[in-house]
C-alpha cells in the first residue's frame, strides 16, 4: 500500500498548523512536550542522514532540512492521544503498558501502526514491528476500489503471514504456533499528507519503540525514553531512502516498504546470478566445444566470407572469428551452417596450431587454437566427419584471439579447481597450470593482463 516518490513534486505545502489558543494550559504543555520529543528524534535522524549513515529520498530530505519543525508538529498532532500520553508518562515499554494504548485498527487513514507480537507459550516473550500506510489516495483503481489506509495494510499482513514463503522476518514469525498479533495504530493523519511525511513518521516511531536493530536508528533514540526490551525489534530495513521504488501495483496495494525492497533485492540478485551463471556456462562451452552457427556473407550469389561469433555484446564484447573461405567451401559450411567449435588454450606457451599465425611468440594470440568439427555436406565425402584447426595469416586477426583469451580467462572462476583444455593432439584434457584462487596467474600478471 506504500508508494515512494523521490520526485520533488512532493514538495506540496503542508497544511498550516492549527492554533492552540483554545486549548487548556495542560494540553498545550503536553502537546509542546510531544512536539519536542518528535522534533528531537527528527533532528537526530537528520544528523545521521548528513553523515550518510541513513539513506533518504529527495522529498524526505527536503522536509528534514527545510521544514523539520512543521513536519514534527504534524506528526505530533497525528499521534493517537493514548499513545501520546504513554510516551510522555515515562512508563516502561512493557507489553501491558503498550497494549493499553490500543483502540483497534479499523482506521482508513494514512499513518503508522505497530504489531506487538506475543507468545502464549512464553509469557516473557515480546517483539514489535512498525509499519506504515502511505497511500496512494489520488484516484480510484480500475475496479473502482479505493485504498483503505491502515486497515487494509494490517489486513494484508494477516493474509501474507499464512503464505508458505514469506520474505520478512515479521511475517515468518507470525507463522509459528502460539504466536499472537496485537495491532495498534500509533499515528493517524486525518487529512491526506505527502507520502514523505508518512515515511518520516514511520522512522520516528521505529526509533521511539526501538523496533530496528540498525545501530544508526538506535543512536537516534533519546535517553529520556525508558529502556525497551533488547533485541525485540522486527524491522529489518529503513523506512527512508528507497529512491522511488514502486512497491505497490494496481491489483494489490498491501505490499510494504520492507517486502518490496526485499523482493527487489532478491530479483536483482537472482538476475545477476543467472547472468553470471550463463556467462560461465558459455565460457565452459567454448573451452569444451559447442555447436555454433556459421555466418555466410554472399554478394551477387557468390560466397565471399565465412565467420562465427563466439562472443556477443552480452558477454562484454562482440568478436567475429573468420573462417578461411577455402575451408568453408571445402566442408560445405554454406549448406550446413553449423559447426562444433572448441577453443583450446595453452597457458604460458605457444599453441602448435595457433589461429593467429602472424602473432608474435609467447603472446596471448599465439596461445589460442580454434578447432572446428562437423560433417561434409556435399561431394564424395558427404556425411563423413571432419576436424580442422582454422588459421589466419592476416595481421588484423591478431587482436581477436587476444580479446578471446582475456575474456575467457577473466570469465571462468575456478575456486580451487583447475580448468582443463584439450591439447592439440586430441589426447586427454590437460590442466591449465598456474591458476590462482583470485582468477589470475603469475604468467598473466607478467604479461600485464
Amino acid at each position: 500500500m506504500v508508494e515512494l516518490h523521490s520526485s520533488l513534486a512532493l514538495r506540496t505545502n503542508l497544511p498550516q498548523m492549527e492554533s492552540h489558543s483554545g486549548l487548556g494550559c495542560s494540553n498545550i504543555s503536553k502537546q509542546s512536550s510531544l512536539f519536542t520529543l518528535v522534533q528531537s528524534t527528527l533532528t537526530a535522524l537528520s544528523h545521521e542522514v548528513d553523515k550518510d549513515h541513513i539513506g533518504i529520498d529527495p522529498a524526505e530530505k527536503w522536509l528534514l532540512s527545510g521544514r523539520l519543525d512543521e513536519a514534527a508538529q504534524r506528526i505530533a498532532d497525528a499521534i493517537k492521544p493514548k499513545v501520546a500520553s504513554f510516551l510522555l508518562s515515562g512508563k516502561d515499554f512493557t507489553v501491558a503498558n503498550i497494549l493499553n494504548t490500543g483502540d483497534g485498527y479499523n482506521d482508513r487513514h494514512q499513518g503508522v501502526y505497530a504489531n506487538l507480537v506475543t507468545n502464549e507459550n512464553d509469557a516473557l516473550y515480546a517483539s514489535i514491528y512498525i509499519g506504515s500506510a502511505a497511500g496512494p489516495y489520488k484516484q480510484p483503481l480500475k475496479d473502482r476500489r479505493r485504498d483503505r489506509g491502515l486497515h487494509q495494510r494490517i489486513l494484508s499482513h494477516n493474509q501474507q503471514s499464512v503464505r508458505q514463503r514469506s520474505l520478512k522476518k515479521h511475517e515468518r514469525l507470525l507463522q509459528n504456533p502460539g504466536i499472537h498479533s496485537n495491532w495498534l495504530v500509533i499515528v493517524s493523519f486525518q487529512q491526506n499528507v505527502p507520502k514523505a511525511l508518512v515515511h518520516l513518521a514511520h522512522a520516528v516511531v521505529t526509533v521511539m519503540f526501538r523496533a530496528s536493530e540498525n545501530p544508526h536508528y538506535l543512536a537516534c533514540r533519546l535517553d529520556r525514553l525508558p529502556i525497551c526490551h533488547q533485541f525485540w525489534g522486527l524491522n529489518e530495513l529503513s523506512s527512508l531512502g528507497h529512491h522511488g521504488l514502486a512497491d505497490y501495483n494496481r491489483i494489490r496495494h498491501g505490499q510494504s516498504i520492507e517486502e518490496a525492497t526485499l523482493v527487489h533485492e532478491r530479483n536483482v540478485t537472482a538476475g545477476q546470478r543467472h547472468a553470471h551463471s550463463g556467462r560461465q556456462d558459455h565460457y565452459n562451452r567454448l573451452i569444451g566445444g559447442s555447436p555454433i552457427r556459421v555466418n555466410v556473407l554472399v554478394i551477387n550469389g557468390v560466397v565471399q566470407r565465412f565467420f562465427i561469433t563466439p562472443l556477443t555484446k552480452a558477454d562484454g564484447c562482440h568478436i567475429d572469428v573468420t573462417i578461411p573461405r577455402g575451408v568453408g567451401l571445402t566442408y560445405g559450411l554454406q549448406v550446413s551452417r553449423t559447426v562444433t567449435v572448441q577453443f583450446d588454450l595453452q597457458l604460458g606457451r605457444d599453441h602448435s596450431q595457433p589461429y593467429a599465425v602472424k602473432a608474435p611468440s609467447c603472446s596471448f594470440s599465439r596461445q589460442l587454437g580454434i578447432l572446428i568439427s562437423g560433417e561434409y555436406t556435399y561431394g564424395p565425402q558427404m556425411g563423413k566427419k571432419f576436424e580442422h584447426w582454422i588459421q589466419s595469416n592476416r595481421h588484423e586477426a591478431i587482436s581477436k584471439p587476444e580479446k578471446l583469451v582475456r575474456k575467457i580467462y577473466a570469465g571462468v572462476e575456478t575456486e580451487g579447481s583447475l580448468r582443463t583444455g584439450t591439447n592439440p593432439k586430441g589426447q586427454q584434457p590437460t590442466k591449465l597450470d598456474g591458476w590462482l584462487e583470485d582468477g589470475t596467474t603469475s604468467e598473466l600478471e607478467r604479461a600485464n593482463i
